[in-house]
């Protein structure tokens, strides 16, 4: 039978912090896919109580509308209640957000630390001027290539592109376009915010 080698032959354990940037990076999407049945219908539910709260409301604006167009009506008392329905309308939104907000909080409680014999190969990634070497393990249980890593933390997503300034490996979403400024750019180079607008990163 081969042996497991003993522990001071096997690579080194990697440093907590790019440990803990990883599962920071993976579980978002890990969490939103396990539980997207239920999302789905906390965002119907939510859609369909905005929807009744809209028709209620714009229902009274239409009609303070009707009688600010009527000359015997009296316009500033009129004016007034439109704005007191503008402000009960916005207070039941919030309401609303509040009620269907939600918030996940997960807790490491157990890790798996396996050790077994795999064929390394070399992998040269050529982009631009730039070059980088890296070694992916053939496992030889399932047969077949490990997945390459997302160094962005999507390891759910089955493709990996290379982002031009440090050629990191990460997922699509992960060189994705900046929200507010169209920009794409890699958030494994910059995981806090996008380096055009200087916003929180999405």
């Amino acid at each position: 039978a081969t042996l497991v080698p003993a522990p001071r032959d096997l690579p080194p354990d990697p440093p907590p912090a790019r440990l803990d940037a990883h599962l920071r990076g993976a579980l978002p999407t890990l969490i939103e896919q396990h539980m997207s049945l239920f999302l789905q219908g906390l965002q119907r539910r939510l859609d369909r109580d905005l929807g009744r709260v809209f028709d209620y409301y714009n229902g009274l604006r239409s009609e303070s509308i009707k009688k600010l167009q009527k000359a015997k009506v009296d316009a500033a008392r009129e004016r007034l209640r439109l704005e007191a329905v503008t402000r009960e309308y916005h207070a039941q939104i919030a309401d609303l957000r509040q009620k269907y907000e939600l918030r996940v909080t997960v807790e490491l409680s157990q890790a798996l630390d396996l050790a077994m014999p795999v064929e390394q190969l070399d992998l040269v990634i050529n982009r631009r001027k730039g070059e980088r070497r890296l070694s992916l393990a053939w496992n030889p249980l399932v047969r077949r290539l490990e997945p390459l890593p997302c160094e962005w933390g999507d390891a759910s997503a089955p493709v990996r592109i290379v982002c031009d300034d440090a050629l990191h490996l990460i997922s699509p979403a992960g060189g994705a376009p900046c929200q507010e400024c169209g920009k794409e750019y890699c958030r494994a180079c910059h995981p806090r915010q996008c380096p055009r607008c200087r916003l929180c990163a999405r």
